[in-house]
């Protein structure tokens, strides 16, 4: 049987779309499954995962056994899967760029839908297969038409605006830092080296916590009167990035996209709120970059920032900072950030750091030996020697509850069991557990 040619093309299109979208569902599947079950997947995850791939895969086939015998049904249902199709990339591109394989699939996806809805709608494919315009139709012919123009040309404008807004308009400025020399950190702040990055910090910064993460680790500090608040996020070291699951290549195209994501949900949609959230691009010296986000939090600000090396776009850092005004101001954090310095492996090993946490301790410096012996547990974290000693100088410094927790990861070593015996047995008096 010889076939039209709005046949052929229809049925080619039904072939490239179908291959293409099994390609990416499945793709994206797998890393989704991947990434948030990675010991265990069940039958009943890996159906509701399965359930639109197979229903865009049936209603193709369907549709183009339809279109082999010129149905009027399958044109229609052609239209409609490449609807649906086309509205999904538009949604999924806001989370996904060109820098992105899953992105480069959504664009390509959207060109065929979009080009496959235009052939359909063709005066000529319409009538191969029987699809005319009513008697009734015909007498709101001129008033159809102009009604079409007016919602096409407003759909048009109104993804013109959002993408204009997403994709270009942002950022709307730059904040550059200048570094400053060394001299005039030492006279005011203290140099810190944290994982994989040194930078200089106000003299009463303490460790409050260092844990893992979601395929990362958290440190958190703070100073005295816990008026100063600084996070820093680090992930170099994790086996697997979420980034990667996404298709990126590097994880500050993947935090770029997000950090766009977030601030156009800001610009277009809370508009009109109390609390709107600030974006900007960032530089630093000659070879950092990123991006800062600040949070209204009330009588504070949380100042984000993500930042990442341009000479090596594998390394990336997120710090955040939250204080009032009158502690830490943003002219101070804007000298902090200015000093930072990012590095693709921390500056000393951990056995390194680890002895530097002894000389501390046998000097009484309990706060320095809490830098460098989370430096060293950064690096190993698994091991008991590090949590033990760790533990142990969150309990000189009365931090039971954190002294509990890296106690318990090392009760095998030394007299760890001992001194969670005596920290449980100092709770029952006092509570002590719930003190800051």
């Amino acid at each position: 049987m010889k076939l039209l040619k709005e046949q052929e093309i229809l049925l080619l299109f039904s072939i490239i779309i179908v291959i293409l979208s099994s390609c990416y569902y499945a793709f994206a599947g797998i890393r989704f499954i991947n990434f948030f079950f990675e010991k265990e997947v069940t039958l009943r995850t890996i159906l509701i995962l399965s359930i639109w791939p197979a229903l865009l895969f049936i209603g193709f086939i369907v549709a183009a056994m339809g279109i082999l015998s010129l149905r009027r049904w399958a044109l229609r249902l052609f239209l409609i899967l490449n609807a649906l199709i086309w509205a999904n990339s538009i949604k999924l591109l806001f989370w996904f760029s060109y820098y992105s394989i899953l992105g480069i699939s959504n664009i390509l996806l959207l060109v065929l839908s979009g080009v496959s809805i235009w052939f359909s709608l063709k005066k000529t494919t319409r009538e191969q297969f029987g699809w005319s315009i009513s008697e009734r139709e015909k007498k709101f012919k001129d008033f159809n038409r102009k009604l079409s123009y007016v919602l096409a040309t407003l759909f048009i404008l109104m993804i013109c605006y959002y993408a204009l807004s997403y994709f270009i308009i942002y950022p709307k400025q730059k904040v550059v830092y200048t570094q400053k020399p060394n001299a005039y950190f030492l006279s005011h702040y203290i140099k810190r080296d944290i994982c994989n990055l040194t930078l200089f910090l106000p003299k009463d910064m303490q460790i409050k916590f260092l844990e893992p993460g979601n395929k990362g680790y958290f440190l958190l500090m703070a100073n005295p009167k816990d008026t100063i608040r600084i996070s820093a996020g680090f992930d170099s070291l994790s086996s697997y990035n979420f980034f990667k699951y996404l298709g990126y290549r590097y994880s500050y195209e993947f935090l770029r996209r997000l950090n766009r994501f977030q601030h156009f949900v800001s610009a277009n949609f809370l508009r009109h709120g109390k609390e709107k959230m600030l974006s900007s691009d960032i530089g630093i010296g000659n070879s950092l970059e990123g991006f800062l986000t600040i949070f209204p939090k009330k009588d504070k600000q949380l100042y984000e920032y993500c930042i990442y090396d341009r000479n090596n776009r594998e390394i990336t850092e997120t710090i955040s900072f939250l204080s009032a005004k009158n502690d830490l101001s943003y002219e101070d954090i804007n000298k902090i950030i200015s000093s930072i310095e990012l590095r693709s492996v921390p500056l000393k090993s951990a056995e390194e750091f680890f002895q530097d946490g002894l000389s501390s301790m046998e000097k009484n410096q309990y706060e320095e030996a809490k830098f460098s012996l989370a430096n060293a547990l950064y690096q190993n974290w698994q091991n008991p020697k590090y949590n033990y000693y760790l533990g142990n100088v969150f309990l000189k410094t009365n931090k039971y509850l954190q002294a509990k927790y890296y106690l318990e990861r090392s009760q095998e070593y030394l007299d760890a069991k001992t001194l969670l015996e005596h920290i449980k047995k100092e709770d029952s008096r006092g509570s002590i557990l719930n003190s800051p």
